[in-house]
């Protein structure tokens, strides 16, 4: 293969998961193939077998791995749905990787589909469930991740206008409560 780059596991590994995030992100799991995905980071595509098992695998490492609530759960409870909500309303992709627009346009395809929830149930789910530390905290989990999912697509990739025509801080203001009474103790 001309142009391959020089033997190095872990730059190939890293080149092939790079090239993976972007082309996830422009494409979809389904729209783009391993032969891609290797010409795109330099490397044989034999390579994407032996460092990620499969394109599922692969996927699984490039996307769903990246889940994790880490920042917004440090810090005081009581500001938690404020800071949900300014990420959200904040929120600026990387030019080379979205993990939102990734999933929005892997979900049509069953593997990658079971992927992205494994993860977000493993990466996401859990790990919030844990810090609500509620009886019910799993599916208050699991309606934070689906709210903030749905207004991610809205204001970001949507951009509704009744939404965005807000000002940050006033979109900020309305949304804050809403995840806040996911984590509150309740009745």
């Amino acid at each position: 293969m001309a142009g391959r780059r020089p033997r190095n596991i872990e730059a190939t590994r890293t080149a092939i998961l790079e090239a993976a995030r972007r082309l996830f992100t422009e494409h979809g799991y389904g729209g783009v193939g391993v032969r891609e995905i290797a010409e795109s980071a330099r490397a044989d595509k034999a390579l994407i077998t032996r460092y990620f098992g499969s394109k599922a695998g692969l996927f699984a490492e490039a996307v769903p791995a990246t889940f994790a609530p880490g920042a917004l759960i440090e810090g005081d409870r009581a500001d938690f749905g404020r800071r949900i909500a300014t990420h959200i309303v904040e929120y600026s992709a990387a030019l080379d990787f979205d993990p939102m627009a990734a999933t929005i346009r892997s979900l049509p395809d069953r593997d990658a589909s079971e992927q992205l929830r494994a993860g977000f149930e493993e990466k996401y789910i859990a790990p919030l469930a844990e810090w609500i530390g509620a009886d019910d905290a799993p599916r208050r989990a699991a309606l934070l991740v689906a709210q903030m999912m749905g207004m991610t697509i809205a204001v970001n990739v949507l951009s509704l206008t009744p939404l965005t025509d807000l000002g940050k801080d006033e979109l900020i203001d309305l949304l804050a409560p809403i995840f806040q009474s996911l984590v509150e103790e309740t009745g």
